[in-house]
């Protein structure tokens, strides 16, 4: 299992490369996106700002807040769309992203936990009333080791 801090920035790093490749449009897009959710227009968003929108707890935040400084400015934010963009799964327990193996709820197929919450899955509150999980590898991993690849190895880069 990878630390948090080198997942973290794989994902910025593939966040990034994701960016830089979208069309122009979809860019202008992003950015129109951060310039709505930065209520106050001082370039940066505040843990309020995204959770009144609807997005993560703020345990997602703070792991998306690489300087921490509380606030998100656009080159952060790139790894919030990326994420979105790539559905992502969030861990039921403790709010991170879902980066690598986790658990899910064979039952509902609606609650996923990271190994790290599956582990202590009796101690959490509120508690699930399935026990029946099953280990998963996130689709977004696949899609972060392909952008970073392709710039590690251009040779394969598929045209």
């Amino acid at each position: 299992m990878a630390s948090q801090r080198s997942l973290r920035s794989r994902m910025q790093t593939a966040a990034a490369l994701y960016y830089e490749r979208l069309p122009y449009a979809v860019q202008q897009e992003h950015r129109d996106l951060f310039k709505g959710l930065d209520k106050n227009g001082d370039g940066r968003i505040s843990k309020a700002e995204p959770l009144q929108a609807g997005y993560p707890k703020k345990s997602f935040f703070s792991f998306l807040d690489t300087d921490g400084d509380g606030l998100l400015d656009f080159e952060e934010c790139k790894s919030l769309f990326f994420l979105m963009k790539n559905k992502a799964g969030v861990c039921e327990g403790c709010g991170m992203p879902l980066l690598e193996s986790y658990y899910g709820c064979l039952e509902c197929h609606a609650f996923d936990l990271c190994t790290t919450c599956y582990g202590a899955r009796n101690k959490l509150e509120p508690g699930h009333p399935h026990s029946n999980f099953v280990q998963r590898k996130p689709m977004i991993s696949t899609v972060m080791n392909e952008l970073i690849d392709q710039v590690n190895h251009p040779q394969l880069l598929i045209l």
